[in-house]
């Protein structure tokens, strides 16, 4: 990781009449380079969690939160209607607190618009459009309160990573380590997690009494359009084929996607799903 990864506002503060004041244009300079290393960081590990169809009063967004050496960094919502406007917000990762959003949406013309917002604690240090100052929406607009914002991002985060109704405890726990993907199945039982963001990929066999550790590759697509991947470690080899085909445990639960794995000439077949 970068030196200086983390917020560094104290080198921004400038010494001002009566006490120490930030400069906005400095502010907003730092937080942009700031925000391209959150981009980078959580784009190349993958470190993230996804909700989808959070409700905002009557509005409905697809989220996900992402994570820098396991710490909130970065909350991305994109409406998940008809209204073309997406958020990213920035999360100091060392109190949590944001001090930075970006926000694209569409103006009256149609054209897309971004803009820009810096937050130090309780305050607002720059709200721009383009290159001028942003304009309100009415004196309400949560915009322009960091507390607001800061309401905002708290409630999303923590629903995000909440428990979801519609997986396993195994699953939950697999989530919150921020795995992608998870299969089971019943030969004896068994269990199949996939976690890039730790590059590691994690066949559990016998009710969980043997646990076998493979290294993550990116998958090859079969002729049908599966996912296979082919996955090595010291000593032995591993094939997991994902197909998008529905599949039924034996509980009767229906899952969107059916695995099979290869592994010691032994074959197990289950049902799998997204986590993120």
């Amino acid at each position: 990781m970068k030196k200086g990864f983390y917020w560094l506002a104290a080198g921004l503060l400038l010494a001002g009449c009566g006490g120490a004041s930030i400069d906005p244009a400095v502010y907003q300079e730092e937080q942009t380079a700031q925000a391209a290393s959150v981009d980078e960081e959580v784009g190349k590990a993958l470190s993230y969690k996804s909700l989808a169809d959070f409700s905002r009063g009557s509005e409905k967004w697809n989220v996900q939160l992402g994570y820098v050496s396991g710490k909130p960094a970065l909350l991305k919502m994109s409406a998940a209607d008809d209204r073309q406007v997406k958020w990213w917000i920035y999360a100091d990762t060392a109190t949590g607190q944001v001090s930075f959003l970006k926000e694209e949406t569409a103006g009256k013309d149609g054209k897309g618009v971004r803009n820009l917002f810096g937050y130090k604690d309780t305050a607002l240090i720059f709200s721009k459009s383009g290159q001028t100052d942003y304009a309100p929406v009415d004196a309400g607009d949560f915009r322009m309160k960091a507390s607001e914002v800061n309401k905002l991002y708290q409630e999303v985060k923590a629903a995000v990573e909440a428990d979801r109704p519609d997986l396993s405890p195994a699953a939950n726990a697999a989530r919150k380590d921020n795995a992608q993907f998870f299969a089971a199945g019943n030969e004896p039982g068994w269990s199949l997690v996939i976690n890039p963001s730790k590059n590691q990929v994690v066949l559990t066999l016998n009710n969980g009494a043997d646990s076998k550790n493979f290294g993550f590759n990116n998958p090859e697509q079969g002729p049908m359009g599966e996912s296979i991947y082919e996955l090595r470690s010291l000593e032995e080899n591993m094939k997991v084929t994902i197909a998008s085909k529905y599949c039924v445990d034996a509980s009767g639960k229906v899952f969107p996607y059916t695995v099979a794995v290869q592994y010691q000439n032994k074959g197990y077949t289950g049902c799998g799903i997204l986590l993120q």
